[in-house]
């Protein structure tokens, strides 16, 4: 599956949501929410598919597979206690998978020292074992 990330539209370098409504700007995930036919709408606000999740938003399968995973799954998608990762994961039916997590520790890095080609080769690598091809656009 080939998804489009288009520079110019790309929320990265901080903390972001999914879609933020105010610059009209998606993260690498929200753009692969969008091509998963996620409207920009139902994203805004959020910050990962987790949120959206618990919310009660029903998502496509392929979102699923990708970036959440069901609390009494969590501990086998983080090879242990889900605990270390997510300090009020009792509370929660829904949880970021690993993906999910490294995507937003990439995306959202407010290093200095990693540049966009950097921050794109490493999203490119971490999406392909998923089978997904990320491609950058201007």
């Amino acid at each position: 599956m080939k998804m489009t990330i288009r520079r110019g539209e790309w929320l990265r370098g901080m903390c972001g949501l999914l879609y933020d409504r105010a610059t009209g700007r998606l993260c690498a995930q929200g753009f692969v929410g969008e091509a998963c036919g996620l409207s920009r709408e139902a994203m805004a606000g959020y910050g990962s598919f987790a949120d959206i999740a618990e919310a009660g938003t029903l998502l496509s399968p392929r979102i699923y597979d990708l970036f959440v995973v069901k609390a009494d799954e969590a501990a086998n998608e983080w090879g242990g206690d889900s605990t270390e990762f997510c300090s009020d994961s009792a509370e929660l039916e829904y949880h970021n998978t690993r993906l999910a997590d490294e995507t937003m520790s990439i995306n959202d890095s407010v290093r200095l020292d990693l540049s966009d080609g950097e921050r794109e080769r490493q999203l490119i690598e971490l999406y392909a074992p998923h089978g997904v091809e990320l491609e950058f656009v201007d």
